[in-house]
């Protein structure tokens, strides 16, 4: 008996559904998965084409002339529009050439860059136009996960290498603001795009990826913020008057979008995303603001309050899972919390088997609290 029909076993002694549903949810979850292993080939298909084709041109790269190399990638790259094209209406054939155009398209453009000697310093510029021009035929063409989770992969990555490539050029108190400012400002605006009710309509895959992407960004952001009082930022290399603008933009910025969808008073379960965007966003700054702070304590006390006011928000929105992530994520601060102060007990037998039992101890009281705390929300 699979974990699905034991939770639908579960919900049918308490009264909650019928036999007759329970075998409808379950064909339904069976046709739903049915092109999985098919997806899965599909991309180990392609992974291998392209593998394939990169292998037999880097045998005898250098012996081929420019002219023929591109001649040759634009017919490719033509082959594959072509079976693009033809292939409409066959979900996962679109999906697997539609990846696979917009992974040549790059490689035309770094092939272009190449023969023609560009020069170092323009990989931005390649990846950057290559997110511009392949944009409009992803969002056309791209409708399931296989396909929009790259290109969000391939879009943060670009942004990796721009900002790399040309933050060197800042003093380094104004790097610091830059990159504070790019982690704070691009995950509230991916969550706000993929907010749109066009979006969500039309483009519910994209809206998802977006929003969970923004989501992760931020609390990973926000995890990770509260490690910067053990770091070498002083005020006088960021000075808080650089900071606070920032800050008081994604406020803004935050309390603009929940006023033009007039607080979510029609869609309350963004409510909560919005109060956990400005959660985030607030922790994420408070280690640059407040630079004299202790850094065992104040980086402990302010990663478990973050994550308290997570798992507070997750369980008041319905997704259990953010609460049991909360409560692990909890309960392994607390541990490194002892570790810290135990350290140099830790090194002997006795402390090894203390923090045996303190780990086991922890393990036990978390997992009884997300225990009752998803009993809570199932009765209601």
């Amino acid at each position: 008996m699979s974990g699905l029909e034991k939770r639908l076993r579960r919900w049918q002694s308490a009264g909650l559904i019928s036999e007759d549903q329970i075998s409808s949810i379950l064909i339904f979850e069976k046709n739903r998965q049915a092109g999985r292993f098919g997806r899965g080939l599909m991309g180990s298909a392609i992974f291998a084409i392209i593998l394939g084709v990169l292998s037999l041109v880097a045998a005898n790269w250098h012996a081929i002339p420019g002219d023929i190399k591109i001649g040759v990638h634009v017919c490719l790259n033509a082959a594959v529009g072509y079976m693009l094209w033809s292939k409409r209406g066959h979900d996962l054939w679109r999906e697997g050439l539609t990846l696979a155009f917009f992974g040549l398209t790059l490689t035309l453009l770094a092939l272009i860059g190449q023969v023609y000697q560009l020069g170092d310093g323009t990989y931005s510029g390649i990846l950057g136009l290559w997110m511009i021009i392949t944009l409009p035929f992803m969002a056309y063409l791209a409708h399931k996960k296989m396909t929009v989770i790259p290109w969000m992969i391939a879009f943060l990555g670009t942004v990796w290498v721009v900002v790399g490539e040309h933050i060197g050029v800042l003093s380094s108190g104004w790097r610091s603001v830059f990159i504070l400012g790019t982690n704070a400002l691009l995950p509230l605006a991916l969550m706000a795009d993929g907010t749109f009710r066009w979006v969500e309509k039309n483009r519910p895959v994209w809206s998802s990826v977006f929003k969970m992407t923004g989501g992760i960004l931020l609390a990973v952001s926000a995890s990770l913020g509260s490690l910067v009082w053990y770091g070498e930022i002083y005020r006088t290399e960021m000075p808080v008057l650089y900071i606070l603008p920032i800050l008081i933009l994604a406020v803004v910025g935050i309390t603009t979008h929940a006023y033009l969808n007039n607080f979510y008073r029609t869609r309350p379960e963004m409510k909560y995303g919005a109060l956990f965007a400005l959660l985030s966003v607030i922790t994420w700054f408070i280690p640059c603001v407040f630079q004299g702070v202790s850094p065992a304590v104040g980086s402990a006390v302010l990663f478990i309050l973050y994550w308290l006011g997570v798992g507070w928000l997750s369980q008041k929105a319905g997704w259990i899972r953010g609460v049991s992530l909360a409560v692990i994520l909890i309960t392994v601060r607390i541990f490194i919390i002892y570790i810290e102060v135990f350290g140099s007990l830790l090194m002997t037998g006795w402390g090894l088997i203390m923090a045996g039992i303190v780990m086991l101890g922890l393990l036990v009281v978390a997992k009884k609290m997300n225990q009752r705390l998803t009993q809570e929300k199932a009765h209601g």
